[in-house]
């Protein structure tokens, strides 16, 4: 949806996909023909055997993949490779709210990730009888099928199509690089993990749980920047880091950003321990049954 609302900025000139002008036409039924493509296989999986998650995962990274190329390329006519740098390039787009456009990307990306994950992300019960038939005894030989290594995967594809805003100008972008690349990882990671982690230790009240610890990480830092008039506390909010040097790349407190992505890796590390003894207790058993 984000790629047509772009478009749509622009009514008197054809849209670009990273400075090559397309037909409006083409390039709304070729992204609704790749993504029904995906779509249309994961209806017929799941009506195959309905214990199989929705996409694999190499159709994940693809529909991922072609989205977010999508939505860059269709702005990287503003900055050509050198963002956060205005120049007059000979026949640019106007915009108006040029500043906004790669901050409402970056949510997008976000929630974008988080419907791929959500589909990818395997069953506990499912993983424990594969680990029961091939004797998995470590919860380190499970994280490569989790979705966890998955939002790896998708935060180096985000880098690398986020690097294609700054590659021309890497030298003055490079800190608002990191910060970005750096929310998006702790984010993706975040969620996975926490995902995870809940169907591991809650069960059937799994996803009341993950809404519970999202609000809290997400939109709670906002209505406390709001109730005390602090509005450096909605920066430790998950969404706000790339976000805000995104959208202020003269920001003086990008080294405070900086150090907020830090916090929020710090909580990658604590959810990761906190999944790793989940499924020791979940293998715990089936190493006592294997042991006999």
């Amino acid at each position: 949806m984000l790629p047509i609302m772009v478009c749509t900025t622009l009514p008197k000139t054809a849209p670009e996909i990273f400075g090559l002008p397309v037909y409006p036409t083409l390039l709304s039924l070729g992204l609704q023909l790749l993504v029904g493509i995906f779509l249309w296989r994961a209806a017929i999986r799941k009506t195959v055997n309905p214990f199989q998650p929705l996409m694999l995962r190499w159709e994940a990274v693809a529909v991922f993949g072609i989205l977010l190329l999508a939505q860059h390329g269709l702005i990287w006519g503003i900055w050509h490779g050198h963002f956060p740098e205005i120049q007059p390039w000979k026949g640019r787009p106007q915009f108006y709210d040029r500043e906004s456009l790669l901050p409402i990307v970056h949510c997008g990306t976000m929630l974008l990730a988080i419907i791929v994950l959500a589909a990818v992300s395997p069953q506990p019960e499912t993983v424990r009888v594969k680990a029961l038939r091939l004797g998995i005894k470590n919860p380190g030989a499970i994280f490569p099928g989790s979705s966890g290594s998955l939002a790896l995967v998708l935060a180096a594809v985000a880098a690398v199509v986020l690097l294609s805003q700054c590659a021309l100008s890497f030298g003055n972008a490079w800190v608002i690089y990191l910060i970005a690349v750096g929310n998006l990882l702790a984010f993706f990671l975040i969620f996975s993990l926490l995902l995870e982690f809940c169907r591991l230790r809650f069960r059937r009240r799994a996803l009341g749980f993950v809404a519970l610890w999202l609000f809290v990480m997400c939109i709670l830092p906002f209505i406390l920047a709001g109730v005390f008039a602090n509005s450096g506390i909605g920066r430790i909010s998950l969404l706000t880091p790339g976000v805000v040097a995104l959208a202020n790349p003269n920001d003086e407190n990008l080294g405070y950003l900086l150090g907020i992505v830090a916090a929020h890796l710090g909580i990658v590390v604590l959810l990761f321990v906190g999944w790793q003894r989940q499924w020791k207790l979940v293998l715990a058993p089936q190493s006592a049954a294997l042991a006999k």
